[in-house]
């Protein structure tokens, strides 16, 4: 194998994170400079531009940079190209049909969860449901905690031992209520909505922090690109 071109890079990433399921506002790309046939052997990944970027990708000898918000860096501001997925990233990587935190979790049978929007017919689930090996809630409190390195809410419920878990990048009354009604014991998110929740939930909710849950997806994005391609060096900044 060879370190591949930037061209190739973009199409990788785009596989990476089912971006054809999104339009073309959405689905993210190349944010700066110009697409290249050249091999690209350092690729940088952060989640943000800060004021130390341009000294951090001369240091490190970056060759192209993948940003989750480019938005505040000036189009001409690095000498390297700037790749960027915003929703994509937030839906495939982080708290929502995530695959990848499904394995992490030991979620089976996943079902589909919550739809966004319908892009040419194609429905996108904004969560997932599993089933889990029935555990107390501590040890989701424990687990969950242990992955994200934190929690923002831990709001348990009485209602014994945790069988289902829903991972879901929203949190709002309707979904509580279907998670609910489709048995979830355990509904998992990132930033927690006290006016979705009713007086006496049958549901326990655990949010862990929007933060977090890009910091995680991250590390996820950049272990899955380590992984995938043995011949660029992967320099991750958080």
């Amino acid at each position: 194998m060879s370190a591949p071109t930037l061209n190739r890079l973009l199409q990788h990433l785009d596989e990476l994170m089912h971006t054809d399921r999104y339009d073309s506002d959405e689905a993210g790309g190349l944010y700066a400079g110009m697409s290249s046939g050249h091999p690209v052997t350092r690729l940088g990944v952060a989640l943000d531009p800060w004021p130390g970027l341009p000294g951090w990708v001369r240091q490190h000898q970056i060759e192209a940079l993948w940003l989750h918000r480019p938005w505040k860096l000036p189009p001409n501001a690095l000498p390297v190209p700037v790749l960027y997925h915003h929703l994509p990233f937030d839906e495939q990587l982080t708290m929502g049909y995530n695959i990848h935190l499904a394995d992490q979790l030991q979620l089976t049978g996943l079902e589909e969860f919550g739809y966004k929007q319908s892009v040419n017919g194609l429905h996108r689930p904004i969560g997932m449901i599993g089933n889990v090996i029935t555990r107390p809630p501590e040890y989701w409190v424990k687990e969950l905690e242990g992955i994200f390195c934190g929690l923002d809410v831990s709001a348990i419920r009485p209602t014994g031992p945790i069988r289902r878990v829903a991972v879901v990048g929203a949190m709002s009354e309707a979904l509580l209520e279907e998670a609910e009604h489709r048995g979830v014991d355990l509904y998992t998110t990132g930033q927690y909505r006290s006016a979705a929740v009713r007086q006496e939930p049958a549901v326990s909710v655990i949010a862990v922090g929007h933060e977090r849950c890009e910091r995680q997806g991250i590390n996820t994005l950049a272990n899955l690109l380590t992984a995938t391609l043995p011949d660029t060096a992967i320099i991750f900044h958080l």
